[in-house]
């Protein structure tokens, strides 16, 4: 480092090494092209041109997304192990068969983390194989391929009130119901789907997906979709996003006596999909065998979310946040106990 002279470089100090320290801070920005193509501008214009001869660079970062600053770099100038320009030295968090690991485990040796004894395994099935690729593995995946796979799904067949889950059965009348609603108030072709969906979250915390009503309506037709659903389904609540609390759907079912819930998206549709992504490939998520909009809603699944529509996508995803931060109802108090067999002495000859 001697003879050579300090500077700074858009706040960044540049001398003959540059270090780069995780220029996208979390998944939000990683899926946003914006933020992408800032740390794309900054290395073109900025620190590219102010590198001295012979100037080493370091980046250090988690991988969020095939095209984060990482990604993008190795497309661009290459891996050296590949003829390329960067020296790349990924440290999974378990070691993976067929790769040479960085700190000589065994394939799916997890690592000791600095941070005490971590429940890997408990950590790969909440966070869902897209995270877990990411994140942990340093390898994201296409989410056009990778957030729903069609084999990850569940089927679920019904005999009257019960409900057949693999092994396992449940009355129907013991789970919660109700229902998830993503709306558009347009019948142009190329406008959005209103799609409801009927879910029953079980006593074991499974979502089981009872009915789905999928159509191009305006708003004067939103309740008229609904009330077929809630009528037959006994749902307890339906629940729509913040943003269109205000609508004809919510006056026709509040003058109907049908309650209705505001549920808040604070995130992008990737990002609140990613948890429901993750309740998918758990088997949590149950779909009715032999339904004939099934087709419909895998496909818009599977190409999510490059698909031209995903109605019902932000649905499920809307059923997950519920399942998670919403209490079900009480259960009914029982009746109270007859009076049947009391005798009153006193009206008793003696």
């Amino acid at each position: 480092m001697d003879g050579n002279r300090n500077f700074f470089a858009d706040e960044v100090l540049v001398h003959n090494c540059l270090i780069i320290d995780d220029p996208i801070k979390d998944l939000e920005q990683a899926q946003s092209a914006t933020y992408r193509e800032r740390f794309q501008r900054f290395w073109q214009g900025v620190a590219v041109p102010r590198l001295g001869p012979g100037a080493k660079v370091v980046l250090i970062q988690t991988r969020w997304h095939e095209e984060d600053a990482a990604g993008w770099l190795i497309a661009n100038e290459g891996d050296r192990a590949r003829g390329g320009r960067w020296r790349v030295i990924n440290i999974p968090a378990q070691a993976e068969q067929g790769e040479v690991d960085p700190l000589g485990r065994q394939p799916g040796e997890y690592m000791v983390s600095a941070r005490g004894n971590r429940d890997w395994d408990g950590i790969k099935r909440s966070v869902g194989p897209y995270v877990w690729a990411s994140l942990y593995q340093g390898r994201p995946a296409p989410a056009e391929g990778g957030l729903f796979k069609r084999l990850w799904w569940r089927y679920f067949t019904r005999h009257g009130d019960r409900l057949r889950l693999g092994n396992h059965s449940y009355d129907l009348r013991d789970c919660w119901r109700f229902a998830t609603i993503d709306l558009a108030n347009s019948t142009r072709t190329s406008a959005d789907f209103t799609v409801i969906a009927a879910w029953a979250r079980t006593i074991s915390g499974d979502l089981v997906l009872l009915d789905m009503v999928r159509a191009k309506i305006g708003g004067e037709q939103h309740f008229a979709h609904a009330r077929p659903l809630v009528e037959r389904w006994k749902l307890d609540t339906v629940f729509v996003e913040g943003s269109q609390y205000g609508t004809t759907l919510v006056r026709e079912a509040a003058n109907s006596g049908v309650p209705i819930t505001a549920i808040q998206a604070e995130q992008d549709k990737f990002s609140r999909a990613l948890p429901y992504s993750a309740w998918v490939a758990s088997g949590r998520v149950w779909l009715p065998a032999g339904a004939i909009w099934l087709d419909v809603w895998l496909s818009e699944h599977a190409s999510f979310p490059a698909a031209a529509h995903d109605d019902t996508v932000d649905t499920g995803s809307m059923a997950v946040r519920v399942a998670i931060t919403q209490p079900a109802p009480s259960p009914p108090s029982p009746p109270p106990p007859s009076n049947d067999h009391e005798v009153d002495l006193e009206s008793v000859p003696l």
